[in-house]
């Protein structure tokens, strides 16, 4: 009877690509000098995704954006009927609140609120 090797890895995994995801593939796998299961397993066991919930703290960030907008328009007419000193008033103003919605929108991105998933795997060492 012939003894039957076994393999470590004994599992396929299918995906779909287009053209230019498989030649976006084959161009960084080859680069790499890896062979694609080698390569794929690298790029599992080393990368780390954010995967970001848009929740209602991202609408009130963009309703702020919105409501800065607004304010833009008022300080069009403003300087339209030579108001330029309140104008200046106002945009000086829309500046601030504009600071402070993208200083609230970096920080969602570096540090991601409710509902957000960081999909991390701890590297180990090749062939674990």
């Amino acid at each position: 009877m012939e003894k039957k090797t076994l393999r470590k890895r004994n599992n396929q995994f299918a995906i779909r690509l287009s053209d230019s995801e498989l030649a976006l593939w084959n161009s960084k796998q080859s680069a790499s000098g890896m062979g694609k299961t080698e390569f794929f397993l690298k790029m599992l066991k080393s990368t780390r995704i954010k995967v970001y919930s848009f929740n209602e703290s991202l609408k009130l960030l963009y309703n702020e954006l919105r409501h800065i907008g607004g304010n833009l328009n008022q300080a069009a007419y403003l300087v339209n009927v030579d108001r330029f000193d309140v104008a200046a008033r106002e945009i000086d103003a829309m500046y601030q609140e504009f600071m402070n919605m993208m200083n609230k929108f970096q920080k969602f991105i570096d540090n991601p609120m409710i509902n957000a998933t960081i999909i991390e795997v701890p590297t180990k060492k090749d062939g674990d």
